[in-house]
């Protein structure tokens, strides 16, 4: 079965280690659930199909269905890149706001953003029992971080996909924070003082 993986981020290197850190089993119930339940809450059904019976056709459409797109494809009506953009909607609530954004590739929680990122795992409206475990591994990362050595969090969402898709390594395989990662709480707070508008816009 597929798993959320957490990791830790040692200070040391930016070293990202699986030792001390943990996984949730099933990945649906985590990045997948969280895009679901707020595009139902915020986002119109997409359109149904032509060959679906009447009870099917009275069903949610979801845009996790249109979700492997090109990478270069600037497509976004009707496919999870509108889910995604909900980041700049103004009427997510902060919690929902934070449970979105660290389901982004590359980002990473750092230590003393810990407690408010497991505070809106467990507090969201749609928490469910695969979000309070990954925030009681948050807690415990965060307990285990007071001696100083521990700089922050990485996830995988899905174990189907390597790590090492999201983050540098050696040549020896070992992980660590490159350019292209970024700070998931940071990057939002920058984003609110910007009234949510990307700077693209």
């Amino acid at each position: 079965m597929s798993r959320v993986e957490i990791y830790i981020i040692k200070k040391k290197k930016k070293q990202i280690v699986s030792e001390g850190g943990g996984d949730v089993q099933n990945a649906w119930l985590g990045c997948m659930h969280i895009w679901r339940e707020l595009e139902q809450k915020y986002l119109p059904s997409l359109p149904p199909r032509p060959w679906e019976t009447e009870e099917e056709k009275n069903e949610y459409h979801s845009r996790t269905l249109m979700m492997f797109i090109k990478p270069d494809s600037k497509e976004k009506k009707g496919t999870i890149r509108e889910i995604w953009d909900l980041i700049i909607n103004p009427d997510l609530t902060w919690d929902e706001r934070i449970v979105l954004q660290t389901t982004f590739d590359r980002g990473y929680i750092a230590y003393e953003d810990i407690p408010e990122v497991a505070a809106a795992y467990e507090n969201v409206e749609f928490s469910n029992d695969n979000m309070k475990k990954q925030a009681e591994i948050f807690r415990r990362i965060y307990e285990a971080g007071k001696d100083g050595t521990i700089f922050g969090i990485f996830k995988n969402e899905n174990s189907v996909c390597t790590v090492y898709d999201f983050c540098d390594s050696d040549d020896e395989g070992q992980m660590f924070l490159g350019e292209k990662n970024w700070d998931y709480m940071k990057d939002l707070r920058e984003l609110r003082d910007n009234n949510f508008k990307l700077e693209a816009e």
